[in-house]
């Protein structure tokens, strides 16, 4: 397994509930992931704050380190939006999707261009993707 790979395994993992985190009053919830032939923008994840259950499903459009790293750009986000109770969900969505826009537009240099960004738009609603 190549280095990058590796790494991107890693990530995907790291970010991953843990046993402890499924463990909610009044819910059964269970999670396995397992990645095809290459691991990269997949996720779940489950978040209970102030008595609210949230549970997040991402697969960012490609495979490799690019895609680990939006992924744990967007984890990273959700999360921290959860922390600090923002409950409205369109404050929480335009806030997501002003984040990751900025992060990506920010990452010039990776191949995030193209139809893969643009596929952005498709699973984040009113993130706006300008290609030059």
């Amino acid at each position: 397994m190549g280095a990058e790979l590796e790494v991107t395994k890693r990530l995907q993992q790291m970010i991953l509930p843990q046993p402890e985190e499924l463990e909610i009053e009044g819910l059964d919830i269970a999670g396995y992931m397992e990645p095809a032939d290459e691991v990269g923008g997949d996720y779940y994840d489950v978040l209970h704050t102030d008595g609210v259950t949230t549970l997040g499903i991402g697969d960012v459009t490609g495979h490799g380190l690019e895609s680990g790293i939006l992924m744990v750009m967007t984890q990273t986000a959700v999360r921290t939006l959860k922390e600090i109770r923002e409950y409205d969900s369109v404050k929480f969505l335009d806030a997501l999707n002003r984040t990751i826009y900025k992060n990506v537009q920010r990452s010039n240099d990776m191949p995030w261009q193209g139809k893969s960004l643009k596929n952005l738009e498709k699973l984040l609603p009113g993130l706006k993707v300008d290609i030059q």
